[in-house]
């Protein structure tokens, strides 16, 4: 069985790599050694997304294994009506709860209403994360870019979590700082690599953001992959830093991705 599992994710193994072939098959008999387990439920919880994936997979699979289909089917199906009678159950809790209704004057309402524009129009003029970023090209011309989106969030807790959500609220510096202890602890996770690079980016500190950038280039390269995401980036990074002819030779070799376009056009804005 374990065998088969391990061929359907592929010849080069499952995660990231942490647990050997051999250690694979002990994980899904249940015979993998206390201390090797743990490190691996403590590699999962810095936030490998490859890894928990992959551990998720595999108890699932030793469900299967250990129930048969049926078992295993059956145990999901409890676990979900489970959790379905808890939330009706709370549902109706909240319903049952009394509520004390409040009429409010329409001035409070009109007086809230101001509040939030005007909030929300001095937010959009003195928040400088309010407008798109941006690099300044040869001729003094601003070229404004979107930051990618947050990556997913596999695991509620770890660093990786924290940066991901630190991403999200825009404070790149604390994101940075996160991505960067992931990439320490898992040097070969090259989505921590480029969500650093990215924030140091967003922070205007171009000499890290080269750094994490290029090593996310070469590990997506490495895992054959086109790069063509990093690769962008980093080309930007690299325009800020006015190394405009190592820029133009990342926009030249970007072909596909969600940025291809954008990288042409920035490629003309550069001189080819």
């Amino acid at each position: 069985m374990a065998k088969g599992f391990r061929l359907i994710d592929g010849a080069r193994g499952a995660g990231c790599g942490f647990l050997s072939d051999a250690e694979i098959d002990a994980f899904l008999s249940g015979t993998l050694d206390a201390e090797r387990a743990t490190a691996f439920s403590e590699h999962q919880s810095r936030g490998c997304r490859p890894c928990s994936v992959f551990g998720a997979d595999m108890q699932a699979f030793r469900s299967v294994i250990e129930d048969g289909v049926q078992g295993a089917e059956r145990r999901d199906f409890d676990s979900r009506a489970a959790s379905q009678r808890a939330e009706l159950k709370r549902e109706l809790e909240r319903s049952a709860t009394p509520r004390r209704r409040r009429v409010v004057p329409t001035w409070v309402l009109g007086a809230a209403a101001m509040v939030a524009i005007v909030g929300f129009v001095s937010l959009q003029l003195l928040d400088p994360g309010a407008t798109a970023p941006s690099v300044t090209l040869p001729g003094g011309e601003a070229y404004t870019f979107e930051a990618p989106a947050a990556p997913p969030l596999v695991r509620d807790g770890g660093l990786f979590a924290r940066g991901r959500n630190a991403f999200a609220d825009g404070d790149y510096a604390k994101a940075a700082a996160a991505f960067e202890k992931v990439d320490e602890s898992d040097p070969l996770y090259s989505d921590a690599a480029f969500y650093a690079g990215v924030s140091h980016l967003l922070n205007d500190n171009d000499p890290p953001a080269v750094e994490r950038l290029t090593l996310a280039r070469e590990l997506a390269i490495a895992d054959g992959l086109s790069g063509n995401e990093a690769a962008y980036y980093l080309s930007l990074a690299q325009i800020e830093l006015g190394n405009h002819e190592r820029a133009r030779e990342l926009l030249r070799g970007i072909d596909g991705g969600p940025n291809a376009a954008n990288a042409a056009r920035l490629l003309q804005l550069l001189g080819r």
